[in-house]
């Protein structure tokens, strides 16, 4: 809990993986997460359901495009750094996009930190798709 939007973004810009986020997105990000609930300020989110959506994200999303083959063209942007894209390979990434892949300097939340580029690499990778 916090006693203040400033105190939070005090509290949020002292670690590292805040610190990195482009000028203005902490705040923005705070200002849309957090609520007041009698003892201060915290985060809208609930723990438990968030670690629920990780828990259960699918492990077989290559079998599942198989089974159902996507209707539209992918395409994946990355951070650069990210531990997550690391653990999980990018093997089947490759296949299912055909290439249209774009990495962008930073980790797994790169579009905090680059949210301009983040943005603008998403638009061209749009306008670069195949019409099917």
């Amino acid at each position: 809990h916090w006693e203040s939007l400033d105190a939070a973004l005090a509290h949020f810009a002292s670690k590292p993986v805040f610190a990195r986020w482009a000028p203005g997105v902490l705040r923005d990000y705070l200002e849309a997460g957090l609520v007041e609930d009698g003892q201060g300020l915290r985060l809208a989110f609930d723990r438990d359901i968030e670690s629920q959506i990780y828990d259960h994200l699918p492990h077989h999303i290559g079998r599942l495009l198989e089974e159902r083959r996507p209707a539209c063209p992918i395409a994946f942007v990355g951070g650069s750094s990210s531990d997550e894209v690391r653990r999980v390979g990018m093997a089947a990434t490759k296949h299912w996009t055909e290439g249209r892949i774009a990495w962008i300097t930073g980790g797994h939340l790169f579009p905090m930190e680059r949210p301009r580029e983040c943005a603008d690499t998403v638009l061209e990778l749009l306008e670069r798709m195949p019409l099917r």
